[in-house]
């Protein structure tokens, strides 16, 4: 369920704030450096509440590593550094929920030696950046540790957004705890707090943090690939291949120990590539969704509203098999009759399988939820995983595996994977979707009957599998039908 559903919004494409699902993570992270270009008010110093966080934790970790006996000084600096996830931001790897692992004491200890390795590699840059160098000077920091990292820094500025953003749009809040909201720099520790937040009720007793759409990416856009893709390009090269004998690209492994040694050689690389990595650096794209990260749940609902309607009671198994081929048939219909066909495709380029799968199989759970009709995306049978499974009470069940042509294996889940799927959960009746992108990949469908005889003689009339195709292919336009027909 996303933030605007459930108070009421009308979702707009063209607002500033990112609306999140309430119910499970969208795997999306803030970036800073996105943050630091953003123009709202509650934002506009946040560079400098984030460099002065970091010029007080490179202080406690120097004062760690000059007195490397003094364990009160070593567990002062862990304390600082000890983030957790922000679960009220709905952001990150959780798949079916809100909450995620976060950083905590383990990962203080990475963000400890990251520091120390800047430190060592005598990296300054004015301290503007460090920050967003730590995933280059550490191992196992990816974007949904920076993320949580740059949520807790700017926790105070992110409750002022969500609140006013709230009061804009009359949205109900209440008073809820809030961890380390604020870092307390006389006591070199993360502090605690209670502020008016929108509750979410899938994670009680937390609240929900919004942030502008124009802080999040899908990816880090500072790490070490492309740190080390960044060095094969520059002119300096030759100079790095001739420093350390060896060509960077076949032969070296960029972690954080190489890092900081080319950091120590003075080549400056490292503030080029930051400002590269500036110049280059987009929010995600959430109208696109390339990825299809987000739009997915919004755009299955709208394509549900299309299926024909079905009795609330099914009485016997000819109508069930009918209500599942029609189920079928009507997603096959909204595609090729154009009314969907754009969801499939991102400019020139089809969407991949997995997302096909998942727009069709969340089509049904919103379709199936109107009928009193059990569809549930990928249930265990004990041999993997199936697209989803249609059901009414015990009595009427079925299986529907998807497939794209472009997947070579294709044939092998019509003959193999859908019966043994069909056999392990003791269902008789399957429906084999086909998806074609063009012309090339239709030609497969003229092998569909006769691989069903042969299904059917290994089988014995044991299964029962129907076969779907969709014609995904792009429609000319009229257009450029009109040109066609005048030549």
């Amino acid at each position: 369920m996303y933030f605007s559903e459930k108070y009421g919004i009308d979702f707009r494409l063209d607002q500033n704030w990112f609306d999140p699902f309430l119910n499970k993570d969208c795997r999306v992270f803030i970036d800073p450096l996105l943050v630091y270009e953003n123009s709202e008010p509650e934002f506009r110093n946040a560079q400098k509440k984030v460099t002065d966080f970091f010029v007080d934790a490179f202080a406690l970790v120097k004062k760690s590593v000059d007195d490397t006996h003094n364990k009160i000084k070593r567990k002062k600096a862990l304390r600082a550094l000890s983030f957790h996830e922000v679960e009220e931001l709905c952001l990150g790897h959780a798949k079916e929920s809100t909450k995620g692992r976060g950083t905590g004491a383990r990962f203080a200890e990475i963000i400890f030696e990251a520091l120390k390795n800047q430190l060592s590699a005598s990296v300054n840059i004015n301290k503007k950046f460090a920050f967003e160098t730590i995933a280059l000077f550490a191992e196992n920091i990816g974007a949904d540790r920076i993320s949580d990292m740059i949520a807790t820094i700017l926790k105070e500025e992110i409750i002022a957004y969500t609140q006013r953003i709230c009061n804009e749009n009359n949205i109900p809040t209440v008073r809820l705890g809030v961890r380390a909201a604020k870092y307390n720099f006389e006591r070199h520790a993360w502090q605690d707090g209670y502020y008016s937040l929108p509750p979410n009720e899938y994670n009680s007793p937390k609240g929900v943090l919004l942030v502008p759409k124009e802080f999040l990416r899908a990816n880090l856009s500072i790490d070490q690939i492309d740190f080390k893709n960044f060095l094969l390009d520059t002119k300096d090269n030759e100079e790095l291949r001739e420093e350390f004998g060896i060509d960077i690209m076949a032969k070296v492994k960029m972690n954080a120990a190489k890092v900081t040694e080319i950091s120590k050689k003075g080549f400056k690389l490292l503030k080029d590539y930051i400002a590269h990595v500036i110049s280059e650096v987009r929010p995600y794209d959430f109208e696109k969704d390339e990825k299809g990260l987000y739009r997915i749940d919004r755009d299955a609902k709208q394509l549900s509203m299309n299926f024909t309607a079905i009795p609330s009671k099914i009485e016997t198994m000819d109508e069930f098999k009918k209500i599942v081929l029609t189920f079928c048939e009507d997603l096959k219909n909204c595609i090729e009759s154009g009314k969907s066909l754009p969801l499939l495709w991102v400019k020139d380029k089809p969407r991949k399988e997995k997302f096909v799968q998942a727009l069709f199989s969340t089509a049904g759970v919103f379709y199936g939820k109107q009928y009193n009709l059990d569809i549930s995306p990928e249930p265990s049978t004990g041999r993997g995983l199936i697209d989803f499974k249609v059901s009414q009470g015990h009595e009427f069940r079925a299986l529907i595996e998807i497939k794209l042509v472009s997947n070579t294996a294709w044939a092998n889940g019509l003959e193999h994977q859908l019966p043994e799927h069909l056999e392990a959960e003791q269902v008789k009746n399957g429906y084999f979707v086909l998806v074609a992108f063009n012309d090339k990949e239709k030609e497969k469908f003229q092998s569909l009957p006769r691989r069903l005889d042969e299904i059917n003689k290994k089988y014995q009339g044991k299964l029962e599998i129907k076969t779907i195709t969709v014609d995904a292919s792009k429609k000319p336009t009229a257009s450029i039908k009109q040109k066609a027909s005048n030549r």
